[in-house]
């Protein structure tokens, strides 16, 4: 084991590293998401639950198709580069490869707005939101190298000023009469903004050498594919709502999963950018020791999360939405069972991918989408945005199960050799 290993991965330092990358990442993608919560707080009082909910749905539609376009490669090159940090030539090929399937999406975007959505308004908003998506993902490409040197300061200044930029533009928006199509293109804007200021800072630029794609798009693909069926289970209750005309209840159902998925799952997020990396680089019971301890700490965590939003679910929402949104309270309850069941099977997720398992994720995962599916299907046109809620929580029942299961044979398995 190099230096870098020995030096982070001893049990003094693994704490205090670990530590030390929470605490940024914490200040980072925190406040980075209370000013994006903070930008959406002010939209949705601006609007109404009936334009939110073109909103909602226009945002899920365009949170799926970035993750088609995504290829795994942020993941990828995380990994890659917590193993060898000094070979940046990984990142600037993945940015060029990004690009080129940014560009791609966009076009894909364009076309399916002009095709499929109904009127003027959704279309902007899937064009916007998904060039938003899209440009967006490339920060996450860039945010690779911080991670892996352990300079997650800088990127927690980057994830900041980010929120910053996205909560002027929508404030700003509101005050000169506020739409949701205004807010679709502020929210394109910024991110497009966000990623040339990064990579002017970080003088890192896409170099294009398709020879060096097919690597990547090997180990991404299934990382990919996992990511896609995390989305679709994610964003398809709150399509198929306004799929079947429920657009007041994907308004308030999209507020709830906003507190629950946006706001409660914080600090596990946290956690897994953290983590990931680091544990990359463990084997045996060194690697076996620190899942188990992290999926402890996850499930008491979980618990205590699920109860909080159980009980607090309906003050909640009036002092963050309005009484407009009084329904979203019962859905939130719901979806806050599903977020303690997140932080219990998080750990588990994050050895398969740190161990190179990516199509053992990705079976998890794409079955449980499907089984979503089916059961967003059944139960949403009897019992609307509940239904969607109960789905939710099922299907996150058995991607825990399934996980528990395959982290503890990865690590069995581990042990043994």
């Amino acid at each position: 084991m190099n230096a870098v290993a020995r030096f982070m991965f001893t049990n003094r330092t693994w704490g205090q590293t670990i530590a030390r990358n929470v605490a940024w990442v914490s200040i980072g993608e925190g406040m980075a998401r209370v000013l994006k919560f903070g930008a959406v707080l002010v939209l949705v009082r601006a609007v109404g639950p009936q334009a939110y909910g073109q909103f909602a749905v226009a945002f899920s539609l365009a949170a799926m198709l970035g993750v088609v376009f995504d290829a795994g490669i942020s993941t990828v090159v995380t990994r890659d580069l917590a193993r060898n940090p000094a070979n940046q030539s990984v990142l600037r090929d993945a940015l060029g490869l990004r690009l080129v399937l940014t560009m791609i999406g966009m076009t894909v975007a364009a076309v399916g707005a002009l095709i499929a959505a109904d009127g003027k308004v959704m279309r902007v908003l899937i064009v916007a939101l998904g060039t938003y998506v899209l440009v967006g993902e490339l920060s996450n490409l860039l945010f690779a190298s911080f991670r892996a040197r352990q300079r997650t300061e800088f990127e927690a200044a980057a994830r900041l000023s980010q929120g910053i930029l996205l909560a002027i533009g929508v404030v700003l928006i509101v005050f000169m009469g506020a739409s949701i199509a205004k807010a679709g293109v502020v929210y394109a804007c910024s991110a497009g903004v966000s990623v040339l200021a990064l990579m002017i800072l970080m003088r890192v630029w896409p170099t294009l050498h398709p020879r060096t794609w097919l690597p990547m798009l090997r180990s991404g693909i299934p990382l990919a594919l996992a990511g896609a069926a995390t989305t679709l289970y994610v964003n398809m209750d709150v399509v198929m709502l306004g799929w079947y005309g429920l657009v007041a209840d994907g308004g308030w159902y999209g507020a709830a999963s906003r507190l629950a998925t946006g706001v409660m799952v914080l600090p596990v997020t946290v956690l897994s950018l953290v983590l990931m990396p680091a544990l990359s680089r463990l084997h045996g019971d060194d690697l076996r020791r620190r899942v188990w301890q992290w999926a402890w700490l996850g499930a008491l965590a979980g618990l205590g999360v699920a109860v909080l939003v159980v009980v607090l679910a309906e003050p909640a929402v009036l002092l963050a939405f309005g009484p407009e949104y009084a329904p979203t309270a019962g859905a939130l309850r719901v979806l806050g069972v599903a977020t303690g069941i997140m932080y219990a099977y998080f750990p588990w997720l994050s050895v398969l991918v740190a161990t190179g398992h990516q199509w053992r994720l990705f079976a998890v995962l794409g079955s449980a989408a499907g089984m979503n599916l089916l059961l967003n299907a059944v139960l949403i046109p009897p019992f609307g945005m509940y239904g969607a809620a109960w789905a939710t929580v099922a299907t996150h029942a058995v991607i825990f199960g399934a996980l528990v299961m395959a982290g503890r044979w990865q690590l069995s398995s581990s042990r043994s050799r």
